[in-house]
């Protein structure tokens, strides 16, 4: 009848098979053929840094404390500080003592004696000529028994 009234999509007419689809076939194809397997040595294949692994770190849950506990605070207060028993961490701004003890107890599995936090303010900054300001922040000091000791600094 009409022409354009017909869908164009209509499985009626006969379409050839997409040039696309005959490359993947001759791929296959040529790809069941049997190929000669190389040997390769286990020093190419895994990087060298892989072969140490921490046990510490193995069981660590970063997911468990997640929008808590954000990062560790590193400087060189907090790591005086690690030699006593006590850790830094940035937390959210919103967050108490109580979910950051459950956050840390969840993430490194210690359950931690103390916990202070700081309220860092907001700090007025010049970067050529403008001026800016560094947003407010938390931190939160937590304290865990002698003896047990998590792996924060490593690597940094």
């Amino acid at each position: 009848m009409f022409k354009f009234l017909k869908n164009p999509f209509s499985e009626n007419e006969a379409v050839g098979q997409r040039k696309s689809a005959q490359k993947e076939l001759e791929a296959q194809t040529r790809s069941k053929s049997p190929e000669p397997t190389k040997s390769v040595k286990k020093s190419e294949t895994a990087p060298a840094h892989s072969a140490k692994k921490s046990p510490a770190r193995a069981k660590v849950n970063f997911g468990a404390g997640y929008g808590i506990i954000l990062r560790p605070h590193v400087s060189e207060k907090t790591a005086r500080a690690g030699t006593h028993d006590t850790y830094a961490f940035v937390v959210s701004r919103n967050a108490n003592k109580i979910e950051i003890k459950k956050a840390f107890w969840k993430m490194y599995g210690i359950q931690p004696i103390g916990i202070q936090i700081a309220n860092v303010s907001a700090r007025s900054i010049n970067f050529r000529r403008v001026a800016g300001f560094k947003s407010a922040w938390k931190k939160a000091y937590v304290r865990v028994p002698k003896g047990s000791s998590i792996a924060v600094y490593e690597g940094v």
